[in-house]
């Protein structure tokens, strides 16, 4: 662990951000935290990813901020910006708990580890969340290129609800499945992001990324949150089995700490 950092390292977001958020389900947030900060984040990241976990479509490294302390990524992940940040893209204003943080790199294909490509869906059909409010920030920690996989989103799809999970790649995802949303919904315009830049998205915004083809790895790390007054269902779940949570109840637990005061 290193020095926490003595400012907030997250800014708060502008009106402008906000609105298109709530607009379209997702919006760019350029310079959300200073490059010096992100390149911080980069050397301890790269120190992390082999000792990670290996998926189809990348590796990463679970909770570096959560159970680690890592820094930077703890006082990022914890920031009181950030917090008040999740408050205005979910128009709650209640304490906010980090639901989970992680390292992620995306490998070039033809590499030792070359990924697939991210694969249509979105995030809240898979947690055991009773209500809408989970909210995921994609932080650049290095230049992140079209050809580098960069996310892109369809546009206001979060109004269609929960579409169903999306599993295996040997799976039909959400485009497969319905594919009229890509006619209602048109596909955000390849990102090409700076090391800390970021995106944020709706948990019901439908997401994915092309295969990492530039030839270097794609480097991120991914922190997302929840209201206070998001329950829990009782559904068996990784991040959640052995928290000792109650069904019908708020996540009170280490697991999901509050964020926004110092740690």
């Amino acid at each position: 662990m290193s020095e926490t950092l003595s400012d907030d390292p997250v800014r708060l977001l502008t009106a402008d951000e906000v609105a298109s958020f709530r607009s379209d389900g997702w919006a760019r947030l350029v310079r959300l935290v200073d490059a010096s900060v992100a390149d911080r984040m980069l050397a301890g990241a790269r120190s992390l990813i082999d000792k990670g976990t290996d998926f189809e479509a990348y590796q990463d490294y679970k909770h570096p901020a959560r159970d680690d302390g890592i820094e930077p990524f703890r006082s990022v992940a914890y920031s009181p910006n950030m917090a008040r940040n999740i408050q205005l893209l979910t128009g709650r204003d209640l304490p906010v708990r980090l639901w989970a943080d992680t390292v992620a790199c995306k490998h070039p294909v033809g590499s030792k580890f070359g990924a697939a490509a991210t694969r249509w869906h979105q995030d809240l059909p898979h947690y055991p969340h009773d209500r809408v409010g989970h909210t995921a920030i994609w932080l650049a920690l290095d230049e992140v290129t079209p050809e580098r996989g960069a996310m892109r989103f369809l546009t206001g799809s979060r109004r269609e609800g929960p579409l169903g999970k999306v599993f295996g790649n040997d799976e039909p995802d959400l485009l497969d499945r319905y594919p009229e949303l890509a006619e209602r919904y048109p596909s955000s315009e390849p990102l090409h992001l700076q090391a800390g830049d970021a995106t944020c998205h709706h948990g019901l915004t439908v997401h994915g990324a092309p295969e990492n083809s530039a030839g270097v790895p794609r480097w991120s790390f991914i922190f997302t949150y929840i209201p206070d007054d998001v329950l829990y269902t009782g559904a068996p779940y990784h991040l959640t089995d052995g928290a000792g949570l109650i069904a019908n109840e708020a996540f009170d637990s280490s697991w999901f700490p509050i964020v926004g005061v110092k740690p």
